[in-house]
């Protein structure tokens, strides 16, 4: 089973936003994988560790939640942005992944969560003015007049995993000068995952931060490409 941790990491000097692999930093990482009637997210313990793992390498300070609903989630992310200190962090990174709709992601109680409710906690703080902020969605991103289930469902999945090899990219939306969004897929589709292997995009982030962030020439849009 999948244990909530705080896991502290060694701090390293503060870097500039450009230059990845000194980055020293706070992050929040929510994995909901429990959904009950069969709907559980079957690949996410391998994500878990995986983008745990990165997180661990890149020198942050990583702060896991598990399993949350709505009310949960936005006090997790209230409480993250009062843990953010600008003498020790330099950037703070939220990984969040759930099954989702468009602009909106699933709490374990199978109700909605507003994504910009959410986000907004984090752009808005006046203590992360200026500080990078960083956003890797998991989650599908169906449009409301989809009236296919909320869960990728088995018929689904070769067709899923063919648009996202066509792909070939992450889908990195600037927003503002110190926010990026990371998102697995384009809106108006699912976001396959494989319950061995785990999701392709957290796969392809994992591979290509961990081999690339150590370049002199690192940075997001470099790496985000690469993906």
């Amino acid at each position: 089973n999948i244990q909530e941790t705080n896991n502290s990491i060694q701090l390293t000097e503060t870097a500039d936003f450009h230059n990845i692999k000194k980055r020293s930093g706070l992050a929040l990482l929510v994995n909901n994988y429990i959904y009950g009637n069969n709907n559980d997210r079957t690949g996410a313990y391998v994500d878990f560790v995986n983008i745990h793992t990165l997180l661990n390498k890149l020198n942050y300070h990583v702060h896991c939640k598990l399993n949350r609903n709505g009310d949960e989630l936005r006090h997790d992310f209230r409480e993250f942005v009062g843990l953010f200190n600008r003498d020790f962090h330099d950037s703070c990174i939220i990984v969040i992944m759930a099954y989702g709709k468009s602009g909106c992601f699933v709490g374990v109680d199978n109700k909605l969560i507003e994504q910009d409710r959410l986000f907004n906690i984090i752009t808005e703080c006046e203590t992360l003015d200026n500080i990078p902020k960083i956003f890797f969605i998991q989650a599908c991103r169906i449009s409301e007049n989809n009236h296919s289930s909320n869960f990728v469902v088995r018929e689904q999945l070769q067709r899923i995993h063919e648009l996202e090899k066509e792909a070939k990219q992450s889908f990195c939306v600037p927003s503002g000068n110190d926010t990026f969004l990371f998102y697995s897929i384009t809106p108006g589709y699912f976001s396959w995952e494989n319950r061995v292997r785990g999701s392709w995009f957290i796969q392809a982030i994992c591979e290509v931060f961990l081999k690339n962030a150590y370049s002199p020439n690192a940075d997001l849009e470099t790496l985000s490409g690469m993906v």
